[in-house]
């Protein structure tokens, strides 16, 4: 059991009682005292050239444990600099002014409201500098809520590419086969061609492409099975006329 583990345990019913935790504050920390406690389930291994057993506990994966909340870290690091593209990035922190923080403690769906903002700033500056050409830049947002002193300090790190993507850019080539002589026909247009090109054959939600009629059409509800009898049409013979 690590230290916060061990504050926790001991403070546990003076915190539930006194400090009346919100559900996911309260299931956090019931996940953190917890993890790795033998006594909560874990998986046995065993070694077949030896003979010995080891037990492993269960893990709860909280990221307010130390040690779920670190390996958590390495890996979302992990992941995050996979999908980096290979450009200069640079490192911003967004806040907002100290008589404000508590607002968004008092309502956390204000914290929705901060990425938001955050969002509009970067796409506000990036194409400012960019106004003729259209780009799109990666950014990777990551809130923390604290400062140094743990206090209720909300700000953002945010990961910008110096760098932009375009779609002016990239072409796309399809062929096909003329209706009118089978020829072998070859197109290159701009990806934002092709694709309104194609969206356009998206038809409304609910509109029926494929539609029964006749003696093939649905047979309204509550009405009685039938037996139909068909008859047979025979196509009219087609006669050649002789000019003289």
């Amino acid at each position: 059991m690590n230290i916060l583990q061990r504050i926790f345990t001991n403070y546990y019913e003076e915190i539930k009682y006194t400090l009346h935790p919100r559900a996911s504050e309260i299931e956090n920390i019931e996940k953190m005292i917890n993890c790795g406690d033998p006594s909560f389930g874990g998986a046995m291994y065993g070694y077949p050239h030896c003979g010995n057993l080891k037990s492993v506990p269960f893990r709860y994966h909280s990221r307010f444990c130390p040690s779920c909340g670190n390996k958590y870290s390495m890996e979302r690091t992990t992941s995050m600099s996979f999908k980096l593209v290979n450009v200069q990035h640079r490192h911003c922190v967004f806040t907002i002014d100290e008589n404000l923080r508590d607002f968004s403690l008092q309502d956390r769906t204000l914290l929705h409201c901060f990425f938001h903002s955050v969002a509009s700033v970067i796409f506000h500056m990036f194409f400012k500098m960019n106004k003729s050409k259209n780009f799109t830049l990666g950014y990777i947002m990551v809130l923390h809520t604290f400062g140094r002193d743990l206090k209720w300090n909300s700000h953002i790190h945010c990961l910008i590419s110096e760098g932009g993507y375009s779609y002016n850019d990239v072409f796309v080539t399809f062929h096909y086969n003329r209706h009118e002589d089978e020829k072998y026909v070859e197109k290159t247009l701009p990806a934002m061609d092709f694709i309104k090109r194609l969206i356009i054959h998206i038809p409304e939600k609910h509109f029926k492409m494929i539609r029964y009629d006749g003696i093939y059409a649905r047979l309204p509800a509550g009405c009685f099975q039938f037996t139909r009898t068909l008859t047979t049409v025979f196509p009219i013979k087609k006669k050649r006329l002789q000019c003289d």
